[in-house]
């Protein structure tokens, strides 16, 4: 195990940006508790066809990161671009971003003349929690009022439908726009779905969950398909990806939300930018730089320094090999249901990987060797040191914002 320098930050290396159409739109489709580890991942079971297609015309980062692992500390900060303890937010587990002074990509674009639309199937998506700022228009019809953990409902087709509506309105599209959309159903509780490939080899819930991949799947399928034959569908960039992973006995637990497991943290990343080659990074990114890419692509200006957290990922986009190694910070503060955690990636891909648990509990792996994570070697000290010191000097560097949770109701 080679001892860890200091957190690499390095500045995106000076290149010729590359010719693109001009007066692109974004098109942006998160899928909730979506895994990274889909077919065209080396999944063999059928679960995602048509994310496989899109993958295949598209760059694919192959170890993307999300930024915590359940999405009241995931989404919001992917959007603001800064990591979640910096944000600006209450102390709640569905936690709100109401403070003007969180900026979010929505707002960022329709300053620059952007029409801004979208919708979601999860309730938590909605105006009265901030993550709207910015939308001229937010469909709310395919929540399931009250719905939550126990929420078996489903909605994929529904959310296509309301994009392909609103993306089929004249006043929508006749100029540039970005568009949103979060598909709801691999999160739990898992449910069959008709005509679903026969899932064998794994547990039933598992099962499950890749029926429910499958079915998003189909239905982000026919958006993109519908995408791919509009008059805009070459000047549109598409990004998918997801909030956080799912765990099925990883570690000895189920679902998502309180640890920061590479089955929960690490996410698929598909970035389609018209004109540019289809390719594989495969070097670790994280979420936080989504912001700056996207900017970066649609040639707007970068925001003032400091405003944003992340790095423009253009040069990945751009070139097919010689990839920069990159530092990546997992940032999930503490919650009524969730301790504090953090996690450091430090070092060539896949790297070393320090969990922090709050004081000085700490945990460390070397992925190379270990990818499930099984051999923790933070009782090293001569190894620990240099992760932690690399973990301090990033945090250093950040605006950290301190927020007590609200104290859980146990009546």
């Amino acid at each position: 195990l080679a001892p860890a320098a200091k957190p690499q930050v390095a500045a995106v290396a000076a290149m010729e940006r590359p010719a693109l159409p001009k007066d692109l739109n974004l098109l942006v489709l998160t899928v909730d508790t979506l895994r990274y580890d889909l077919g065209y991942a080396g999944n063999p079971r059928p679960l995602s066809p048509k994310l496989d297609e899109l993958a295949a015309q598209s760059t694919v980062f192959e170890r993307a990161y999300s930024l915590a692992s359940y999405t009241g500390k995931s989404i919001p900060p992917l959007l603001i671009g800064k990591y979640p303890s910096e944000t600006l937010r209450d102390g709640n587990h569905f936690t709100a971003f109401l403070n003007p002074n969180n900026v979010f990509l929505a707002e960022r674009l329709k300053e620059q003349g952007f029409h801004t639309f979208g919708g979601s199937s999860l309730w938590y998506i909605s105006p009265r929690f901030g993550m709207t700022q910015g939308f001229d228009t937010w469909d709310t019809s395919t929540q399931s009022p009250g719905a939550g953990d126990k929420d078996n409902s489903v909605t994929s087709d529904k959310v296509t439908d309301v994009a392909i509506a609103q993306l089929s309105k004249a006043e929508n599209v006749e100029g540039r726009f970005f568009a949103w959309y979060h598909y709801m159903d691999p999160h739990a509780q898992y449910v069959p779905h008709s005509g679903a490939p026969s899932f064998e080899g794994v547990t039933r819930d598992r099962a499950l969950y890749d029926g429910e991949v499958w079915y998003s799947d189909q239905q982000l399928g026919r958006l993109l398909d519908f995408v791919a034959k509009s008059s805009f569908g070459d000047r549109t960039v598409v990004v998918v990806t997801s909030d956080h992973g799912e765990a099925f006995s990883d570690h000895g637990m189920s679902w998502h939300g309180r640890e920061l497991w590479e089955s929960l943290v690490r996410v698929p990343l598909i970035i389609k930018v018209p004109g540019l080659p289809p390719h594989r990074v495969p070097v670790k990114r994280g979420h936080v730089d989504l912001v700056p890419t996207v900017l970066d692509v649609l040639g707007l200006p970068a925001p003032a320094a400091g405003q944003l957290s992340g790095q423009s990922m253009l040069p990945d986009l751009a070139k097919t090999d010689h990839f920069e190694e990159r530092d990546v910070y997992v940032d999930m503060p503490v919650g009524p249901y969730n301790e504090l955690r953090r996690a450091l990636l430090h070092g060539p891909t896949p790297g070393q990987k320090l969990i922090h648990f709050g004081g000085k509990q700490y945990r460390l792996f070397d992925l190379a060797g270990d990818p499930d994570e099984a051999h923790d070697l933070a009782k090293d000290p001569a190894v620990l040191k240099p992760m932690v010191d690399a973990l301090d000097q990033l945090r250093a560097g950040l605006v950290e914002v301190d927020v007590p949770p609200v104290k859980r109701n146990v009546d």
